[in-house]
């Protein structure tokens, strides 16, 4: 899971940032990515749990440190989970 940026140029010419949400498959390597306006933490669960309508749900996702999935790591390199993630990984399963 990650986030993407790109520019895009609506039909009046202006320009403005747009954030692909993207999931892959490890296992039969499907892609699941969507387009948001912002990277925001309720875009992510909005991304997740459309992704795992399509893909179904894992047993673990590989993120990097997203201010809205990892506060920081500890010592070991063990995630700390933004609170609000937790809870959403809790509730979801994964």
């Amino acid at each position: 899971m990650d986030w993407g940026f790109t520019k895009d140029v609506d039909p009046l010419g202006k320009e403005y940032q747009v954030a692909c949400f993207a999931v892959v498959c490890h296992h039969c390597c499907s892609v699941y990515k969507e387009f948001f306006s912002s990277a925001k933490q309720d875009n992510i669960f909005i991304g997740l749990v459309r992704a795992f309508d399509w893909l179904g749900v894992p047993k673990y996702i590989l993120t990097d440190n997203i201010k809205s999935v990892v506060i920081k790591r500890d010592i070991e390199g063990h995630p700390i989970w933004n609170n609000d993630y937790e809870a959403f990984m809790n509730t979801v399963g994964f």
